[in-house]
């Protein structure tokens, strides 16, 4: 499952579905992190495509 697909489907599970109050926190905290994951990568692929290849960050 990608990223865009678990983050729909919590959408929809806390749109739609009955959660406890335990429940509701633990998949509002997973889609939260998951929205922030993609807007990380967004932004690291967006940094690549405009970057020169020499000038790109190197791993360690």
């Amino acid at each position: 499952m990608t990223i865009i697909d678990e983050i729909e489907e919590l959408r929809a599970e806390l749109r739609h579905c009955h959660l406890s109050a335990p429940e509701r926190r633990e998949a509002e905290e997973r889609l939260a992190d998951l929205l922030r994951a993609r807007n990380t990568s967004d932004r690291l692929d967006a940094l690549v495509d405009r970057q020169p290849v020499d000038q790109l960050p190197t791993e360690r």
